[in-house]
């Protein structure tokens, strides 16, 4: 093998690595963006929203409300939600979201996927 064809070939194999490694960090890193508003009729007391094994916390949400956090995740993480209403009512969602991460919290601390707009 000639010495041009074997330098062309290191070169090919770098850029292939280089690439590689950009996309495996892209992937790993990525941050996705949870917002959940508050249509309980009531104040949320206390939430914790756990994405990824990252949890974070809220307090004395009010009715209407929205909660922007983000999240380093992937697309197949697993959320979890808990919580308390003022009243004491439990709060409680626990499921792989998909793509979407937009939730409404409604009365009885019922927590449900935000519809779609038509």
């Amino acid at each position: 093998m000639n010495p041009t064809r074997k330098r062309t070939l290191f070169r090919v194999a770098i850029v292939l690595v280089v690439g590689l490694a950009v996309l495996v960090w892209t992937v790993t890193n990525r941050s996705r963006g949870v917002i959940i508003e508050n249509h309980s009729g009531q104040t949320v007391k206390v939430l914790n929203v756990t994405l990824a094994g990252e949890t974070k916390s809220f307090q004395d949400v009010p009715e209407g409300k929205p909660i922007t956090e983000t999240f380093k995740a992937g697309g197949d993480d697993l959320l979890t939600v808990e919580g308390r209403l003022a009243d004491d009512t439990r709060i409680r969602f626990r499921g792989n979201p998909g793509g979407d991460l937009h939730f409404l919290i409604l009365p009885g601390g019922t927590m449900i996927p935000r519809p779609k707009k038509n």
